[in-house]
């Protein structure tokens, strides 16, 4: 019991794994360009996809993403 009851809600998993491309301010940007839909943001399909998001993410953000 050394380290507490964290480990019990996850805390020892804090801080693993891949960072995030986008800062806290482009991640609140995106989510305002998606809620807009794809045809405000250029795009003829009134349906989000993955492709679309990705390409939004690059063509606003300036942040690539593989799809």
């Amino acid at each position: 019991m050394h380290k507490g009851v964290g480990w019990l809600i996850g805390q020892h998993y804090q801080g693993r794994g891949r960072k995030s491309k986008l800062t806290k301010d482009q991640k609140n940007r995106l989510v305002e360009l998606i809620k807009k839909g794809p045809e405000d943001n250029g795009f003829h399909c009134g349906i989000w996809n993955t492709a679309m998001i990705a390409e939004l993410i690059w063509l606003k953000l300036e942040v690539r993403y593989k799809t």
